[in-house]
């Protein structure tokens, strides 16, 4: 046998290759702050920004890069290091953080020896970096870690709800999703948790509802923790322009917030909808990528490379080439059909609210303690219950319906949380 001669080689310089090579959509599928995150590269990748005509005005130079939020861009350079540019590509705050995240409410997470902190859009520090890790301010509060559990601070750094669990996320809608020994719920914004820890995923609330699994189904609950949408479902996420996608063997879909299938389960990858529009995929033949819009129309085959979508036009790409689709051309009227849906979501969302709301008024509460005090302030307003012992006989339920009957409350004869409210028992919401 002849010996086995090995040899190696490297290539010293891509820039040819890369200047063939397509730019590779990064980031969400709709633009923001009207620039879309890029990068390009064969063996090494670089990161820039195209806008919404496709022309790269920030060039690929970057390291690593976010997008763009509240007009800034976290970007790293060959060392390592991070710092902001703004939509024009200018270096606004100074490359000195071993880490970075994007701005959200006017402050950003950044990591500095291993501690995360916090600048404002001037990048001053306003919160010391002395956090094991840090997310997103959203709502006024964002969640940091310290030695392995997690608490909510505010913007002034005041801990607002404790560290107690092993993990949370940002509050979306008022809620939070936290994580306790290795179950999800949520918590409101006083850190009540409202929703037990009792799932083994869960997604953010959107639109009243939320994704939740249980053993290895999903389904959507409300905010009073009733199901409403069965689990059925392989995967799902957040509700979004009054749809949330969801996966059945291997494909992907939609449903309203009726939990009706409106949009079939026949697709290889769909994304969240934003501004009634959402990218899909096919695996099929060499081109994959379209458009459709809420009600499953396609807008734009799956006949691209990628897709993304800002201030009216679809950036599609196919063989290297950018191709500018004017929405209007795909969706004529598209402006108004979108500001009827926003107002149609916008009322079932209130209905939504109200009937939730309600449903939260007839909660009942059956423990002793709150069964004591609903008796004593029952005697005190002169409805008979006897000695207050924390037991809902005959006496204590004939009580409690008189008042209920007297002050226009659903006459149940249990202790609702409607009646805790009407007594002064609990603070009023």
């Amino acid at each position: 046998d002849s010996p086995l001669t090995e040899y190696s080689f490297s290539i010293a310089d891509t820039s040819g290759f890369d200047a063939l090579m397509p730019y590779r959509f990064m980031g969400p599928f709709k633009c923001n702050d009207g620039l879309h995150l890029v990068s390009k590269g064969v063996l090494r990748f670089s990161y820039g920004f195209i806008d919404t005509n496709g022309n790269l005005t920030i060039p690929c130079e970057y390291n690593s890069a976010s997008s763009f939020s509240e007009g800034f861009a976290a970007v790293q350079n060959d060392d390592g290091q991070w710092g902001f540019i703004d939509t024009e590509g200018n270096l606004v705050i100074p490359y000195e953080y071993d880490g970075a995240r994007s701005f959200r409410e006017g402050l950003a997470s950044i990591k500095v020896n291993e501690k995360w902190g916090f600048i404002d859009t001037e990048g001053n520090l306003v919160i010391p970096c002395e956090y094991d890790t840090a997310d997103d301010f959203s709502e006024g509060l964002v969640p940091v870690e310290k030695n392995g559990e997690w608490g909510f601070i505010d913007v002034n750094n005041s801990l607002t709800i404790p560290y107690e669990y092993g993990y949370a996320c940002p509050f979306y809608n008022g809620y939070a999703r936290v994580q306790k020994d290795g179950k999800w719920g949520f918590i409101d914004m006083e850190g009540n948790l409202v929703i037990p820890c009792e799932y083994d995923t869960a997604d953010d609330f959107g639109e009243g509802l939320a994704p939740v699994e249980k053993d290895g189904k999903w389904g959507f609950i409300d905010t009073n923790n009733s199901l409403v949408v069965p689990y059925e479902y392989d995967t799902a996420n957040s509700f979004s322009n009054g749809r949330a996608r969801v996966e059945r063997d291997d494909k992907w879909g939609y449903i309203d917030t009726t939990g009706e299938l409106v949009i079939p389960c026949e697709y290889d990858s769909a994304y969240t909808f934003s501004d009634g529009v959402a990218e899909v995929l096919k695996h099929e033949g060499e081109h994959r990528a379209g458009v459709i819009d809420t009600n499953g129309n396609i807008l734009i085959p799956c006949e691209y490379d990628q897709a993304a979508y800002g201030e009216g036009s679809f950036i599609m790409e196919k063989g290297n080439e950018l191709i500018i689709i004017s929405r209007d051309e795909v969706q004529p009227g598209w402006e108004e059909e979108l500001a009827a849906h926003e107002r149609e979501l916008a009322e079932q969302e209130e209905a939504r609210r109200a009937e939730a709301e309600a449903q939260r008024m007839l909660m009942e509460h059956t423990d002793k303690e709150t069964i004591q005090s609903v008796q004593a302030a029952l005697n005190e307003a002169g409805y008979d219950c006897g000695t207050p012992d924390g037991i809902a006989g005959k006496n204590t339920q004939a009580a409690i319906s008189a008042f209920q009957q007297d002050n226009g409350l659903s006459e149940t004869g249990t202790v609702t949380h409607e009646l805790l409210l009407a007594l002064n028992i609990i603070d009023g919401e």
